[in-house]
């Protein structure tokens, strides 16, 4: 069921008019930015530039790579709200105490679920 849900939710962002059309300059920008400036007083005022150059676009990636994984009957899917992974680290037992991280990246997988074995997995 969890695999049928995650392609619906991916058919309907497709559908929706919210298809890839790829990430734009802004996104890697963020990254550098990121990458030199690694803390929350530079993340949290551009925290609205990961959701709307980063987040976004990759959600509608899962969503256009599922769509186009089930046409050609490959079993593997995503959902576009849950797939990704956080951009915050746990620094908890990491001699890096790096706050966030300076990528993104999402699984694919049978069910569209994370804890799958067997995956496909996105790395921006």
């Amino acid at each position: 069921m969890a695999r049928s849900t995650a392609k619906a939710k991916a058919k309907a962002a497709t559908t929706a008019g919210t298809g890839f059309a790829g990430f734009r300059p802004a996104a890697f920008a963020f990254f550098r930015g990121l990458r030199d400036n690694n803390d929350p007083n530079w993340f949290k005022p551009r925290k609205a530039v990961y959701e709307t150059e980063v987040l976004a676009p990759f959600r509608a990636l899962i969503a256009a790579v599922t769509a186009a994984l089930a046409e050609a009957g490959i079993p593997l899917a995503g959902d576009p709200a849950r797939s990704i992974f956080r951009i915050y680290r746990d620094v908890r037992f990491s001699p890096d105490k790096r706050l966030y991280k300076t990528h993104a990246g999402a699984v694919l997988t049978r069910s569209g679920e994370k804890r799958d074995p067997g995956l496909l997995y996105l790395h921006l």
